[in-house]
């Protein structure tokens, strides 16, 4: 009967030895619920900072796009730029004088590029000595004589600063000699009286549109 005692005895020593060591339930439960805790942080700070890199290596930076004129068209024009976009003007005909005007339509215009091709200059642009009311402003005009790079430009530079619908055109009339169009360009526009009915460039093709975005 005493062995069996001792027996006990012993147990319970051992179960306490045992229970000193370990840790209470809900100690280890704490622990448990901060280790997952830790890692749902760490995994919702990953996605995080993989949804980040994604938008900024979608998101198009402003760039310098070089514009190049022919007879009678653009090139190099994209339908969509983010805001910011600079233009640059190479002319690449042999025989024509090319201006890049950079003008931007008034939210209300809806006409096509077709449309608002078929109009007169000043009907186009405007005219401030006679109230004539145009479609837009023109924000910028670059000049560039035949395969030549731009030379000039009037108004500000040809930056596409805000979001909405542009158009690229060129105003002077066909045929006009190079250095007749670069003297006449330098006194001011030309104006639809002076030309005599000849057609201008953009009434023949040379004119595009571009959107801004952002």
């Amino acid at each position: 009967m005493r062995r069996g005692v001792m027996l006990v005895l012993v147990a319970v020593l051992v179960l306490a030895a045992g229970c000193s060591d370990t840790q209470p339930a809900d100690e280890v439960q704490a622990e448990t619920n901060t280790a997952v805790a830790d890692s749902t942080t760490s995994t919702a700070v990953a996605d995080s900072t993989t949804s980040t890199a994604v938008i900024e290596s979608t998101t198009p930076k402003p760039v310098t796009i070089e514009v190049v004129a022919g007879d009678y068209f653009f090139e190099g024009i994209p339908e969509t730029v983010p805001v910011g976009t600079r233009l640059s003007l190479f002319n690449s005909s042999a025989r024509e004088f090319h201006e890049m005007v950079v003008f931007k339509l008034d939210p209300a215009e809806q006409r096509t590029i077709e449309e608002l091709s078929k109009l007169a200059n000043v009907e186009l642009v405007g005219r401030r000595d006679s109230g004539a009311v145009g479609v837009g402003e023109v924000l910028s005009v670059v000049f560039a004589m035949p395969e030549s790079e731009q030379y000039t430009y009037v108004r500000d530079a040809p930056v596409l600063a805000e979001a909405g619908r542009y158009i690229i055109f060129c105003g002077i009339p066909v045929g006009m000699d190079p250095i007749e169009a670069r003297n006449a360009t330098g006194r001011g526009s030309i104006d639809d009286a002076d030309i005599d009915g000849v057609p201008r460039h953009y009434e023949v093709g040379m004119m595009t549109e571009i959107v801004v975005s952002g």
